[in-house]
């Protein structure tokens, strides 16, 4: 579900902490907490005047510290390939290098390991890890998963084709929404295929065997809070699940507004990801399977229609049922993946909960980022008046 910022006055709205004292970060933490490096804009840092010919190397230098050894050509070919496809390079590819004297030879091969489909490999196993990959459910079943790896091959293909950083997210966090209806080219279904970051958490399966679907569902949105906020803010949401964090300026209100963003978010099995010529070809073949079994429906209707049926329409029944059964086996199936979408209806209304316990909920919140930035709540898309979409 698509969020926008709810459309207050320019006097109802509350700033940032750093320029508006009614930001309520002030008010819990006294006004501390403001200068943490990392909640204050880039900036440009003036290089060192003295020092290497490379700019990083002032730097180094400036801080005290000593400059490494320059590397010999082979062991900078073999550490350039390591680290961009977490390959060795060949021999031969080493001896290239070491001969070609070109003053763009490094550059070249960088260039063509970025070009590698290795490469692409190599990083997403990086980005797997910071978002709790897991071919596995987890808990005590640890069920398999067999659909995870299109997402993992998602991944695989957005850093082999470069693509940008914010498109990258936001897939993630909601390719469902950027589409209506089923994908109609390869960019829409990898959207739907990247909303497998909505579920890659634990699950434990056995919820429903012990009625624990709302500790279940609790866990989940656990999940997705603190892993968003650790790996697309680089915040540690965790300890505010229970109470205001002990050392960040984050409110235990910010956990669980950020958790009503999450709020409608359901497992979508079900969702068919094929694209236009597969849908057509699903649709030929189920209409030719339909036709086949016109008939038998009717000779089944027409025998279930007999009030006192003989043994030869009794026999003959069963094996109409039996044969249309068979028939309705072999229509194709969409292809689908491990996915998640907006549930029908509203979402729950997201309450906080007294020390993160699921059974206590509070006073409700709506949907909003951390409030040291943004205090104001937002709405969903559709809610929105016209004029601010």
């Amino acid at each position: 579900m698509f969020f926008l910022a709810c459309p207050l006055s320019a006097e109802e709205r509350i700033g940032d902490a750093w320029s508006d004292t009614r930001n309520p970060i002030i008010e819990i933490f006294g006004g501390q907490r403001l200068d943490l490096w990392s909640l204050k804009p880039v900036t440009r840092p003036e290089i060192p005047a003295n020092g290497g010919a490379h700019p990083i190397d002032r730097f180094v230098l400036a801080a005290g510290a000593e400059i490494s050894p320059e590397a010999d050509r082979r062991t900078l070919a073999r550490r350039l390939t390591f680290d961009l496809t977490g390959l060795p390079p060949t021999p031969e590819e080493v001896a290239a290098f070491v001969s070609d004297t070109a003053p763009d030879a490094y550059g070249r091969l960088v260039e063509r390991l970025l070009a590698s489909p290795r490469y692409g490999e190599q990083w997403t196993r990086q980005w797997l890890d910071v978002i709790r990959y897991s071919d596995s459910n987890g808990f005590d079943w640890d069920e398999f998963r067999p659909l995870a790896w299109k997402f993992r091959d998602y991944v695989v293909r957005s850093l082999n084709a470069d693509k940008p950083i914010d498109r990258f997210i936001v897939e993630q966090l909601a390719g469902d929404e950027l589409l209506s209806g089923p994908p109609t080219n390869a960019s829409e279904r990898d959207g739907l295929l990247a909303t497998g970051f909505l579920r890659l958490g634990p699950f434990d399966n056995s919820n429903s065997l012990f009625n624990e679907q709302d500790r279940g569902r609790a866990e989940l949105m656990n999940d997705l809070v603190e892993t968003t906020g650790s790996a697309f803010l680089g915040l540690t949401f965790n300890c505010c699940r229970c109470h205001d964090h002990k050392f960040d300026p984050l409110s235990q209100a910010d956990y669980y507004r950020t958790r009503a963003i999450f709020e409608g978010v359901r497992f979508a099995d079900d969702l068919p990801i094929d694209l236009p010529e597969n849908q057509e070809l699903l649709r030929a073949e189920h209409a030719r399977i339909d036709s086949e079994l016109k008939p038998l429906y009717a000779a089944l209707e027409a025998l279930k229609n007999v009030e006192t049926p003989d043994e030869a329409q009794t026999t003959r029944r069963g094996e109409l049922e039996k044969q249309c059964a068979a028939l309705e086996a072999t229509k194709p199936k969409p292809e689908t993946a491990l996915l998640a979408t907006d549930a029908e209806g509203e979402p729950a209304v997201t309450h906080i909960l007294y020390q993160g316990d699921y059974r206590q909920p509070r006073e409700p919140v709506e949907a909003g980022l951390v409030s040291i930035l943004d205090p104001n709540p937002l709405v969903p898309a559709e809610h929105a008046n016209p004029e601010t979409k």
